[in-house]
Order: C-alpha cells, then sequence, then structure tokens
C-alpha cells in the first residue's frame, strides 16, 4: 500500500516535467472513452474522501527529515506513518468518510461535462500535489470504473478495474478561470442524503 502510495505521488511529480506538447498544446492525458462510462450509467455511487490518508502526529512518509542541530546525539525516532483506516475502507488510498449510490440526473452529468471543458481547455500546468475529496464509481458492461478528484488541485484520476487509465487537468485555477470546476455539485449531493462532508481546504 505504501508503494501505491509513493508511485501515485512520483507520477504527479513526473506529469509536472514530462508531458508531450504539439504545436497544439499539451497531449490530453485521457480519452473520450474514459470519461463515457460516466455519462451513459444511470447510477453513480459518490464517495466523500478524506485528503489526508496518514494519522496525525504520526511520521509524513514523503517529508524531508529535518537536518540535526547537534551531531554528537542520534536523530530522534519518529514514529512510524500510520494510515487512519484500512483499505476496505478507502477509495484509492484515501479514507471514505461516506458514499451514497443514487439515480443520475441531466444535472449531475454535467460535473463530468465540467471537467471535460475544463480538461480539453488545459494549458499543460499541473500542480505537484494531488488531495481529492471527492469520488465516483459507476458499474458498467462488467467493469467498475473509478473517478477520483482533487478539486484544490486541479487533478482528477480516471481508473478503470482499479488500475489508472487516465488523467484529467483542469485548464487553471478559479483565479485565472471564473468558470473553472469546482466541488459545489457534488457537496450539495452529499447534504442532501446526509453523507459526511470532506475537509475544506486549509487555504
Amino acid at each position: 500500500m505504501k508503494f501505491k502510495i509513493i508511485l501515485r505521488f512520483a507520477t504527479a511529480f513526473w506529469f509536472c516535467s514530462a508531458h508531450s506538447f504539439s504545436a497544439d498544446g499539451p497531449k490530453l492525458e485521457y480519452t473520450e472513452e474514459h470519461i463515457r462510462p460516466y455519462l451513459e450509467a444511470t447510477t453513480w455511487t459518490v464517495f466523500s474522501l478524506d485528503p489526508d490518508p496518514w494519522v496525525e502526529n504520526t511520521a509524513d512518509p514523503f517529508a524531508v527529515a529535518p537536518a540535526p542541530t547537534d551531531h554528537s546525539k542520534p536523530a530522534p525516532s519518529t514514529p512510524e506513518p500510520k494510515r487512519k483506516t484500512t483499505p476496505a475502507k478507502e477509495f484509492h488510498d484515501y479514507p471514505i468518510l461516506g458514499q451514497h449510490t443514487l439515480s443520475v440526473t441531466p444535472e449531475m452529468r454535467l460535473i463530468i461535462t465540467d471537467l471535460d471543458r475544463a480538461g480539453r481547455a488545459w494549458t499543460g500546468g499541473v500542480a505537484a500535489c494531488f488531495m481529492p475529496r471527492h469520488g465516483l464509481r459507476v458499474i458498467r458492461d462488467g467493469k467498475t470504473h473509478d473517478l477520483q478528484i482533487c478539486y484544490e488541485c486541479f487533478t482528477a484520476i480516471l481508473y478503470e478495474n482499479s488500475e489508472i487509465v487516465g488523467h484529467l487537468f483542469f485548464a487553471s485555477p478559479p483565479t485565472l478561470t471564473p468558470n473553472a470546476p469546482n466541488p459545489n455539485a457534488l457537496n450539495a449531493i452529499f447534504r442532501k442524503y446526509g453523507v459526511k462532508l470532506p475537509p475544506p481546504p486549509s487555504h
């Protein structure tokens, strides 16, 4: 599990410097086929996620250890990283705060078309972070399709049967694009059905 998390972050940093560009702009990291299941499905399961999977005051496996101030003494030990919950209660490595299965409405499909609109307008910028607070799951043609969304870092990851098949990067932050995708619609679903809301960004 720890390897999967490290690989996920390594992938995020790799994308910051290794995108494919053409004369028309950056090459998209997803296809219409990747998002079609969410548009055609009649039922979604929505997930509210904790963006931080680690127990507070345990070691952050990605943090850089501070330099010792006194080299004559051994460095103080740090507690081993401890996950908040078990894999069975996570959505692709992030704790599930709540979930609900519901029939899809035309308004809900706008969540996907809005992401696709922003993804197709993407100009190449990628945040070196990923702290998803929202997830979607659909079952179609015997396959499980999952979408993990980080509105804070302007990135979504698409899965098919638990394997990453694509990345959808948003065009630009809301300060630059007033109509950029935001979590309001999914949060409204959470409120309507009594699903615990994810914590807001700290900044």
